[in-house]
């Protein structure tokens, strides 16, 4: 399974060759570093320096000025900032670099950092769901909140492991509580996970009544709050309620 892992990286390589020229070449020589286990640790992690040369890193990326970030993300990686591998991870994924970005992940993931499990397991997802399944589980319970949602939706969909439609939905209920809502406030959220798709499929699950009774006033009341937040499938089926209570 780990030549499957390696030759579906090589394909997405293929398909994501958008790199900026010459801003790999400082992570192939930090991941050699890795492989040789000949990492430079200064032991400074927790400094105020490094904290505060990991956040201007971390602004950079946001700006995407990923050359100038590397630089700024190796100097606080060899200063054993262990969430700096992951965040040269997925800049390496980004500009097309899927083999760099597997090494960087997967380094820090075994120093249980939860936001590189949850990259890693995204990885793996596409050629071995129990392996990413079971890191997952590793990212949620270290409190990683996109793991939390992503290891619901394994449950209810049933991918590395059993179906499990109660925890998946119980999982999903206690995100909603906590976050929707409030997620514009706070730095938990990107792109690809949101608020409004833990109340969109909440809705869906009362919708379609799975492990729950069918339940359209709350299906309604989770669409809604899905609508508020974004989502534009939510309406859809907001207006399929409307025309159901219409025919009763």
């Amino acid at each position: 399974m780990r030549t499957n892992i390696w030759l579906t990286l090589l394909f997405v390589c293929t398909i994501c060759s958008n790199a900026v020229a010459g801003t790999i070449y400082d992570i192939d020589k930090l991941i050699e570093k890795v492989k040789m286990h000949d990492i430079v640790n200064t032991g400074n992690a927790d400094s105020e320096q490094t904290k505060s040369t990991y956040e201007k890193a971390c602004e950079l990326q946001k700006n995407g000025a990923y050359a100038k970030a590397i630089d700024l993300f190796i100097e606080t990686a060899k200063a054993g900032h262990i969430k700096s591998y992951c965040n040269l991870g997925k800049i390496a994924l980004l500009e097309g670099h899927p083999v760099q970005a597997f090494c960087l992940f997967e380094f820090a993931a075994e120093r249980n950092d939860p936001e590189a499990q949850y990259e890693l397991g995204l990885l793996y997802d596409m050629v071995n769901d129990k392996k990413a399944f079971e890191l997952m589980k590793k990212s949620s319970e270290g409190g990683c909140l996109k793991g939390r949602y992503s290891l619901a939706m394994y449950y209810i969909k049933g991918i590395g492991t059993a179906r499990d439609l109660d925890l998946g939905l119980s999982i999903m209920l206690k995100l909603a509580s906590e976050y929707i809502g409030a997620y514009n406030q706070v730095n938990y959220w990107d792109t690809k996970v949101e608020a409004p798709e833990i109340a969109y499929h909440i809705g869906d699950l009362y919708f379609n009544g799975e492990r729950v009774d069918k339940d359209y006033d709350l299906a309604e009341h989770w669409f809604k709050k899905a609508t508020r937040e974004g989502n534009k499938e939510a309406q859809a089926k907001l207006d399929m309620i409307s025309n159901l209570k219409k025919q009763k």
